[in-house]
């Protein structure tokens, strides 16, 4: 079993001195709490040796496993898809989850044999990928046991 995420920088909301190191902590936090084996981040802004792609389109042809990208249940039914939600999903062995940021839409990039995800919350409004990727990994390791 592999688990990768691809996640896209929140560019502007962090943006006193130490603005990335502070966002990549946070999901470093989360990688290591849950066994992520292999994290990419869009696109390239910290010089180190981080793995980082210039679009998410360069990271995507880099992955294998199966692609979950998390949205909106009304990003995915714009596309013409039903949502499927946390809830009632079953975790690929192999899988890639792809997180937006809050002024992106991933949408555009799924495929016919991808999965929309979506996490059902109480009220219309958007999440941070960064709050989305513990809740996500989370629930994949309750299922699992």
């Amino acid at each position: 079993m592999t688990v990768t995420v691809i996640a896209r920088w929140e560019t502007g909301w962090f943006g006193f001195d130490r603005g990335l190191l502070t966002e990549y902590s946070i999901w470093e936090q989360a990688f290591i709490s849950y066994g992520v084996d292999r994290a990419i981040f869009v696109p390239k802004l910290m010089n180190s040796t981080l793995e980082q792609h210039d679009t998410l389109e360069e990271a995507l042809a880099q992955v294998s496993g199966k692609k979950v990208f998390l949205e909106k249940p009304e990003r995915a039914e714009k596309i013409g898809r039903n949502p499927v939600y946390l809830r009632d999903f079953q975790h690929p062995a192999d899988a890639v989850y792809i997180f937006g940021n809050t002024s992106t839409d991933n949408s555009s990039w799924v495929r016919e044999n991808d999965i929309l995800l979506s996490v059902d919350i109480p009220y219309d409004g958007d999440m941070f990928g960064l709050t989305v990727v513990g809740i996500v990994l989370y629930d994949r390791r309750m299922k699992e046991t």
